[in-house]
């Protein structure tokens, strides 16, 4: 009985149920989705209304968690943080237009799209914009979830770990 304190365990090898399974599988299409819609729609600190995700928020949050949770790749993992982390800037009743850091959209203030007659007057229109304010007033909401966000990441992350050792 005392020699069996000294002998190195085997890790038990584990196998998900067809039911489990499937659950990984949608959980990795819902993650695709997700992916290609920021291909399509890159997101920078922009505050989008969470109507415009490919399927509920919450849902994409956990689809992201459990891939976490499979994933061995630790570049795959940092590519699955970081898009995970960007559903925080998704918030309830922002509507069609997104909410710019600037106030407006970027390419209203590039120096390209714009005369430089006119560039100076939408810098300062800009910095006057009830969008601006509004994103403002979200941030620390945002930030909030970001931190929730990235403990929970970290979690399923230490899961893959565990099971990768």
């Amino acid at each position: 009985m005392i020699l069996g304190l000294f002998k190195k365990k085997q890790p038990t090898a584990f196998r998900l149920s067809e039911e489990n399974a499937e659950m990984v599988r949608v959980a990795k299409a819902a993650v695709d989705a997700y992916d290609e819609y920021l291909e399509h729609n890159p997101i920078g600190y922009e505050i989008r209304d969470v109507a415009k995700l490919p399927g509920p928020k919450d849902a994409l949050i956990n689809a992201v968690r459990v891939e976490l949770m499979f994933e061995q790749d630790e570049s795959v993992r940092q590519f699955l943080t970081e898009i995970g982390l960007k559903l925080a800037l998704f918030r309830e009743g922002i509507g069609e237009k997104e909410l710019s850091p600037m106030g407006v959209p970027l390419d209203q203030l590039d120096p390209r799209n714009v005369p430089d007659d006119e560039l100076a007057d939408r810098v300062l229109a800009a910095g006057r914009s009830p969008d601006r304010a509004r994103h403002e007033d979200l941030m620390p909401a945002v930030s909030a979830e970001w931190r929730e966000l990235a403990t929970l990441f970290d979690k399923s992350i230490a899961i893959a770990k565990k099971v990768g050792a």
